[in-house]
């Protein structure tokens, strides 16, 4: 559906900016930023999405002024999306958004004069969230406050990917190209429409003690959150293929679904590949170190009856198992340090530093990840063990 409206490659981005259109009927919707140089197509991934949405349940603007979300309708925004075409035009109402995705209300007292008396008074304004926000920009120097909200995507910037488009483009100047054109109304009024169908209802995750995720980093406070979301919004969207329970609280029935081992699968999958990073970052000998790093660790670890993530190291330690000289292994170490792969765990300039492994083999492969997710193969047998009902679909 999205080859026939315009939209081609992407396909991770495509699916998690889709999930995040969904996820604006949950209580934590997910929020998108995508982030690429411009002409790369990160407005025809936003409009491609939001063409899926109801009418009613979004708001798509060009600009927002500083103070404008805070004269919304109090329920104006509740469980829609709002789309801001870059974050230039988002810029001045920065702060608002950032409130209402963590607060999930925005208020407001100003003065105002009263229309009787004429005497100035208090005026108190409420809007009321939650709401999923996606946002296009083409700075990568945004302030952290309102990065580490969003689920950040990059825009596909390789040759092979303008080909494709290139492809598509010469295609819808050919006769199955208007026919494409023309069943594009009946493709988005198709979603729409079952997108209206999806009920407010609670999202229960009967493997969530069985989760993990990287906590080394104070980020990884919202980014474990986004991640939980995700398997949420993909429950939520197969609602029609789950069973509904119903739990008595208090005298009230709630009704909920339970997400699957495959809701999970594909939400891992997703992880890797959006909130994942590559070994391909790395210069070829700080990957060689953090190879000879993790090998002794896991040798380690054995000796000890440990996790390799527990064992503890010095560059004096490392210096002993790789052989490499000690201006190799500073040189090297810090880039590892820095970009998170090994943790500085005790030290000070002038006093001997520790260090541990965060990395725990991903990415060997060459493939996307991201560290600390626990493996859908290691959360089934945890399920196993505790006696947990195992099922992909009930």
């Amino acid at each position: 559906d999205f080859e026939t409206i315009g939209c081609t490659g992407e396909e991770t981005n495509k699916l998690i900016t889709y999930l995040a259109t969904v996820s604006r009927k949950l209580d934590d919707p997910l929020s998108i930023l995508i982030l690429s140089r411009s002409a790369a197509g990160k407005s025809m991934l936003q409009d491609s999405v939001l063409m899926l949405v109801p009418d009613e349940d979004k708001e798509h603007y060009s600009r927002i002024t500083g103070q404008a979300l805070f004269y919304k309708g109090e329920n104006s925004l509740v469980h829609k999306v709002l789309g801001i075409e870059e974050q230039d035009g988002a810029s001045e109402a920065a702060y608002s958004i950032r409130i209402i995705q963590s607060s999930k209300c925005l208020t407001a007292a100003v003065t105002a004069k009263d229309p009787v008396t004429g005497q100035m008074k208090t005026a108190e304004y409420r809007v009321n969230g939650p709401l999923c926000v996606i946002v296009t920009t083409t700075k990568s120097d945004l302030d952290y406050e309102t990065m580490n909200r969003f689920v950040v995507l990059s825009i596909d910037e390789t040759i092979q990917q303008t080909e494709a488009i290139h492809a598509l483009q010469r295609t819808r100047d050919t006769l199955e190209g208007m026919l494409k054109e023309v069943r594009t109304e009946s493709i988005i009024k198709k979603h729409q429409n079952a997108q209206r169908l999806l009920k407010p209802l609670k999202v229960v995750n009967p493997y969530a003690e069985f989760l993990t995720y990287t906590s080394e980093q104070l980020r990884t406070r919202r980014d474990h959150k986004k991640y939980l979301n995700l398997i949420k919004a993909i429950t939520f969207l197969h609602q029609y293929q789950r069973i509904h329970k119903i739990v008595t609280h208090k005298s009230k029935d709630i009704e909920y679904i339970e997400a699957t081992l495959d809701d999970i699968q594909l939400a891992n999958e997703i992880a890797h590949q959006v909130m994942g990073r590559c070994l391909d970052e790395l210069c070829p000998p700080a990957r060689k170190l953090l190879y000879l790093v993790r090998d002794m660790a896991v040798q380690t670890a054995k000796k000890e009856a440990i996790k390799p993530v527990e064992v503890r190291f010095t560059r004096k330690t490392i210096r002993d198992y790789s052989k490499w000289s000690d201006n190799q292994i500073r040189d090297h170490l810090s880039v590892l340090v820095d970009l998170e792969y090994i943790l500085i765990t005790s030290g000070s300039p002038g006093s001997r530093y520790m260090y541990k492994l965060l990395w725990d083999g991903q990415g060997s492969d060459g493939s996307m990840f991201t560290m600390g997710i626990t493996d859908i193969t290691e959360i089934r047998k945890k399920a196993k063990i505790a006696g947990v009902l195992v099922n992909c679909v009930p």
